[in-house]
């Protein structure tokens, strides 16, 4: 029996998604960078701590061997065909510039990404969200298997697993499988399912009333902490105040929560929420530079192109568009990269996956 979608938590992490792709387009403005850094990754746990359940699995073992075959398989697959294809990119570019086809695959250096998981390593590893959402349900799944529905327990765990992180990241640059960054996974699940719990109980109320006064203060919270780190960002662990970091990534949470909500139903949003796994593995190497040599070849046969704006705006709806394609050809072709198996005339998804 599947569990219906719930297309408030699709919308969230259609929203978070496009921030993602926004926020590592190098000519974004700082302004929105300030913002969407503040709550965007954050999101992503919360979107995993809303949809978290115990229930289905009897034991912390079939629970693991669950989240393996859907965090760590994609995990491997997608590398090792976002390598491929970023070799393939390489190539093609130095072909059209007249150099010699010389594919190689440096087999070497994609394992050691795979296996290090390390982000700040030498052998850069872009899917380092993954390995830190594996690691914080498995640490996650205990405390809700004795804690359940005990709100302060969550609320507690936001401000310890913060003020870890604040601790941590003084001393550790980095880890492998991003282990540095385990404290604010756990902060950001227990926000998801403290939010969750929060739910339940507004069903019947007019939250969108609070939203231009949550707003207010998660704008005020940004501008805090701007002032401290210029912005949050759990890449490089940093997250400057952590009484000003967890305030705006809470609220900013809640917000986008109470606006999905509102809105009901979002087709385009849903679509990148139900496929953010594929846009997140391949939006930073492979679909944005695509979409900036798209840019730049515009530019240069049509002036109105050369705009910093129209560049802009072209590089956004040109990585929003190989990312469609990338969805598309994965899911229709090769749907095991996911952890997606055929049958019954149609993919049946092992787990909906609540990852981008």
């Amino acid at each position: 029996m599947t569990r219906e979608r719930d297309h408030a938590v699709d919308i969230m992490k259609g929203v978070g998604i496009l921030l993602v792709i926004l926020g590592h387009i190098d000519s974004t403005p700082l302004a929105c960078k300030v913002w969407l850094y503040s709550f965007h990754m954050p999101l992503f746990f919360a979107c995993s701590g809303l949809v978290f359940s115990v229930d289905r699995y009897d034991s912390f073992l079939k629970f693991a061997k669950a989240r393996v075959k859907s965090v760590l398989i994609p995990l491997v697959c997608l590398g090792l065909a976002l390598a491929l294809l970023v070799n393939l990119r390489e190539q093609i570019l130095q072909v059209a510039n007249g150099g010699e086809w010389s594919f190689k695959w440096g087999i070497k250096r994609i394992l050691a990404s795979l296996l290090l998981g390390h982000r700040l390593h030498r052998h850069y590893f872009s899917l380092w969200f993954l390995y830190v959402l594996f690691f914080g349900e498995l640490a996650f799944y205990p405390i809700v298997k004795k804690g359940r529905d005990n709100p302060l327990l969550y609320a507690g765990l936001m401000v310890l697993g913060i003020a870890a992180q604040y601790l941590v990241s003084r001393h550790v640059r980095g880890w492998y499988w991003s282990l540095d960054l385990l404290p604010s996974s756990l902060a950001f699940l227990s926000m998801g399912y403290l939010l969750r719990l929060m739910r339940q109980k507004w069903k019947d109320r007019r939250l969108d009333r609070l939203l231009p006064v949550l707003l207010a203060c998660h704008l005020l919270f940004c501008a805090l902490n701007y002032r401290v780190c210029v912005y949050m960002d759990l890449y490089a662990a940093r997250i400057g105040n952590p009484v000003y970091c967890l305030a705006a990534a809470f609220l900013g949470v809640f917000s986008m929560l109470i606006l999905a909500e509102k809105l009901e139903r979002l087709k385009l949003t849903e679509y990148f929420g139900r496929n953010t796994l594929v846009v997140y593995a391949f939006q930073n190497a492979f679909s944005i530079p695509i979409a900036m040599d798209t840019a730049n070849t515009l530019a240069k046969r049509a002036a109105i192109f050369d705009d910093a704006v129209f560049r802009w705006i072209v590089v956004v709806l040109a990585a929003c568009l190989v990312s469609c394609v990338l969805i598309e050809i994965i899911n229709r072709c090769f749907p095991w990269l996911l952890g997606k198996r055929r049958g019954a005339g149609k993919i049946k998804s092992i787990r909906e996956s609540a990852n981008p």
